[in-house]
Order: structure tokens, then C-alpha cells, then sequence
């Protein structure tokens, strides 16, 4: 039966099968008060361990607080690009720096808006809801997705030594490249685990009810069951 359950899985994300994540579902929203601490965790929107958005207390564009300590003029967060649209139809867009896709910073509070995070390459709906002028503010709030309403796979074949599997607990995980981010997810798509791993790293499992899941290597992925 197990074995099964994952023949049919693995056929049926083949047919959906591509390299980029689409977060699309499990919608959250972040804040940054006018006048608030951009180094204050808190102020910032943590997405994953490269980016962390967000906006000086004095005004000015969006950065990536993990490897920036100011916006720069006209452009982007490190790491991420924009356009105009639905992270699912990404492929149609031509990306941009943030400032260049919304025209002007106080005209983004409505638009709908795929933030691609370059390094995980996760594509991201994104809908920005208040924009604070003036100096001294730097406020700003926006509702982003967490998870695919899907989960893809590609490529198998370079997720090295994973087992056991069936597994109990803890899933070794080899990759071709150190210190590439996992993410766990189940059938549904929900993202369930992430985080770093090491050739050859544990990944644990054991909060995971019994079922089939899928992990995905900077865009590789397999599944593997939990008992």
C-alpha cells in the first residue's frame, strides 16, 4: 500500500513537475509600525534564512535586513526581484527591481505583486495593503504567501543518500552542495519543516504524523514516508 501511495504521488507531481517554487496559499500578514527599529527581528519579515524585508525607521525603500543595513536607491532587496501579477504566471513576467515594478513606493497598497526570491527560487504572491511617506515613518504592511498550493518535484535523482525511509524519526539527507535549504511538505503542499543542512545532515522528522511527505533540496525533491 505504501509503495502505492508513492508511485501515485510521484506520477502526479511529475505531471506538475518544475524546478520553481509557487507560494500561492497559507496567507500571512506582516507589519512594520512608523518610526519602529528595522533591526529589531520583530520589524522584519524573516521568509527564509537569506531574506529578512524590511524599511528604515526614517522613510526610503525595502531591504533585506540578513545581508543589508539601509535601502540603496532604486533597487532591490538583496536577493529577491519583482513584477506585477500572480506567482503563477510567473513565467510570463520580465522582473524588475521593487521600485521599478510598482512605479512609485506609495502606489504598491493594492497591487498584486510575485516577490521571486532568487537563491530558493520561490515565487511569492505578495499584496501590499499601507505605504507610510514622509520622513521619520518607515512604516509599511504587506500579505504574503508560506506555502505552494502544490508542492513540485524535480529532478529526484540529485537527492543523494536519503534514509532510512521508511523512517521513525530522523532522515539523513545528502546533497551535491553544502548548507542548501530543505523544506518539508506534505500531499497538500503544506510546508510542514525548513532549514540548512550539511551534506549528509539529519533532518528530524519526528513531529511529523505518519504519512508520505515530501522534502525538496533547492529545488530537487523526493519523498519519503513516515511511520
Amino acid at each position: 500500500m505504501k509503495t502505492t501511495l508513492i508511485f501515485l504521488a510521484l506520477l502526479f507531481f511529475s505531471i506538475l513537475a518544475q524546478s520553481q517554487i509557487v507560494w500561492n496559499a497559507s496567507f500571512t500578514t506582516f507589519t512594520k509600525a512608523d518610526g519602529t527599529d528595522p533591526n529589531i527581528p520583530s520589524n522584519q519579515d524573516q521568509i527564509n534564512t537569506d531574506v529578512a524585508i524590511t524599511r528604515g525607521r526614517n522613510g526610503g525603500g525595502l531591504y533585506n535586513a540578513v545581508s543589508q543595513t539601509s535601502a540603496l536607491q532604486n533597487s532591490n532587496p538583496a536577493g529577491t526581484e519583482w513584477a506585477v501579477g500572480s506567482a503563477v504566471d510567473f513565467a510570463d513576467f520580465t522582473f524588475t527591481d521593487f521600485r521599478s515594478a510598482v512605479g512609485r513606493p506609495r502606489s504598491a497598497p493594492g497591487q498584486s505583486l510575485v516577490m521571486h526570491l532568487i537563491a530558493a527560487d520561490i515565487y511569492i504572491d505578495v499584496t501590499f495593503n499601507s505605504w507610510s511617506q514622509g520622513n521619520g515613518n518607515g512604516g509599511f504592511s504587506y500579505t504574503r504567501a508560506t506555502a505552494p498550493a502544490t508542492a513540485a518535484i524535480n529532478d529526484s535523482n540529485s537527492l543523494i543518500g536519503m534514509y532510512p525511509n521508511p523512517t521513525t524519526s530522523v532522515l539523513k539527507v545528502g546533497s551535491k552542495n553544502p548548507s542548501d535549504e530543505y523544506s518539508v511538505y506534505d500531499i497538500a503542499g503544506r510546508l510542514l519543516l525548513n532549514g540548512k543542512l550539511d551534506n549528509n545532515s539529519t533532518v528530524d522528522v519526528s513531529s511529523l504524523d505518519t504519512g508520505l511527505f515530501i522534502i525538496n533540496v533547492t529545488g530537487s525533491s523526493a519523498t519519503f514516508v513516515k511511520q
